[in-house]
């Protein structure tokens, strides 16, 4: 009988062990001479000056999941390969070029469930910072390969205290007559032309304007200009987690040398789609927008109410319109002033806008989009903590939480009621009443008279 006991336990725990790894992905990176394998942890040893054709291939041993990954590589010949599928690898080809930077990002179910963290050790640099979930790591622009490449594969709540931010995950040589201001900026953000078209850079401000600081006291964070730049990337972080990531914009930290001069850390993003408020206004055909723009306007209340986002004016986000000029999506920038401690969801400052949650503890809005509100209620502590923990103090974190919270039990409170709010995608325009509160929508159309 002891013996039948023992044979059960031995099945149950091979079933067990089996089920673990059908349903866990696990990372087995291939490039030239070198191929090996470890559950969600694996460092690449790339041999980036053999001239013959190389492969970089990341397999996590199930075809749905390989179809999962997608890569992109930049090679010193100036050339991007775009977005892969992980399942075919890169081929290089030119004999005189090799792998400098990398991006990665999952798509599908591993998206759903997974971060994914890399970062490059860099001929002459050394090993970068992590980059995760599609930002650029390695260098550009100086001709030196990659010799190491290290990947993690996390879930969307763990996190692992040496993934802290250390340094940027990319370093980018620009030549100074690629350089300009960007217009209508201040002098500490640059733009410049790239491979992939027209990048923004922001650098830490000497002065920080009155204006700013009167916001800072009010968030109650410390005068560290270099850490307005990385509540950039938090805020994108948040909007991922909320599947927002389409209302903001794409960006990440970097290094920069221009033109031979001392290295510099700053925050790097894409052009905006579209058109910023004050060109959208001279074009202006008329004053129609698309439900989906006025959907957009909603979601990014809920994202800056949560970021403490205090200064979204319509000049801090692109309108994209259609052919005929009608607003129908927009692209929220410029980040600077959010995170800070201010738990209040009923008092914070929405520029220009009522607050979003009103003094009964309900959401204060015409209506919410249902997909928001179902990931608010399904967002976790340990989730928000895994998409800050590398670039925020605790305090700002805390914080975060605490609005998340309050948020959640407003959206519980407000479907409850007799009169329910509406949870939906508005599917028609919505005249904004006297009765309803002030919205980015009012402040938007009273701009542009």
């Amino acid at each position: 009988m002891g013996k039948v006991k023992k044979t059960l336990f031995n099945l149950l725990f091979s079933f067990l062990t089996c089920a673990f790894f059908v349903f866990s992905p696990s990372i087995n990176c291939s490039a030239t001479n070198y191929d090996s394998g470890i559950q969600n942890h694996q460092i690449i040893k790339i041999n980036n000056r053999n001239t013959n054709e190389k492969q970089l291939k990341i397999d996590l041993g199930d075809r749905q999941y390989n179809e999962s990954v997608l890569c992109s590589v930049y090679t010193t010949d100036g050339r991007i390969s775009g977005y892969i599928s992980n399942l075919s690898g890169f081929q290089k080809r030119a004999k005189d070029a090799f792998i400098e930077a990398i991006r990665i990002k999952l798509t599908g179910v591993l998206q759903e469930k997974y971060n994914i963290w890399y970062r490059a050790n860099v001929e002459k640099k050394g090993w970068l910072g992590w980059a995760r979930n599609g930002e650029i790591c390695g260098s550009i622009g100086f001709n030196l390969g990659m010799n190491e490449l290290e990947i993690r594969l996390l879930e969307k709540d763990v996190k692992f205290q040496e993934l802290k931010y250390t340094r940027p995950p990319v370093i980018i040589k620009v030549p100074k007559n690629g350089v300009k201001n960007a217009s209508g900026t201040r002098s500490t953000v640059i733009k410049f032309r790239t491979n992939e078209g027209i990048k923004f850079f922001k650098y830490p401000e000497n002065v920080i304007a009155h204006h700013n600081s009167e916001v800072w006291n009010l968030l109650n964070v410390g005068k560290n200009f270099f850490d307005s730049k990385i509540r950039n990337i938090a805020t994108k972080r948040i909007a991922e987690i909320l599947g927002l990531e389409n209302i903001v914009i794409n960006c990440q930290m970097a290094t920069l040398e221009i033109a031979g001069n001392p290295e510099i850390d700053g925050c790097l993003s894409d052009d905006a789609r579209g058109i910023d408020f004050f060109e959208f206004r001279k074009k202006l055909r008329n004053k129609n927008v698309l439900p989906s723009f006025i959907n957009d306007l909603y979601n990014l209340e809920v994202l800056d109410c949560i970021c403490t986002q205090t200064d979204r004016c319509p000049w801090n986000y692109s309108i994209i319109t259609t052919q005929d000029g009608t607003p129908k999506h927009l692209v929220g920038y410029d980040n600077d002033l959010s995170f800070g401690i201010y738990d209040n969801c009923n008092s914070f400052p929405l520029w220009g806008s009522s607050p979003l949650v009103n003094h009964e503890g309900q959401i204060n809005r015409p209506h919410m989009d249902k997909n928001l509100a179902n990931k608010i209620l399904s967002l976790t502590d340990k989730q928000i903590e895994a998409s800050l923990f590398d670039i925020l103090e605790p305090k700002y974190i805390e914080s975060t939480k605490n609005r998340v919270k309050q948020i959640k039990r407003a959206i519980q409170k407000s479907t409850k009621k007799q009169t329910k709010l509406p949870l939906r995608q508005l599917e028609r325009s919505d005249n904004t009443t006297r009765n309803h509160p002030r919205t980015y929508l009012d402040v938007f159309r009273e701009k542009l008279k």
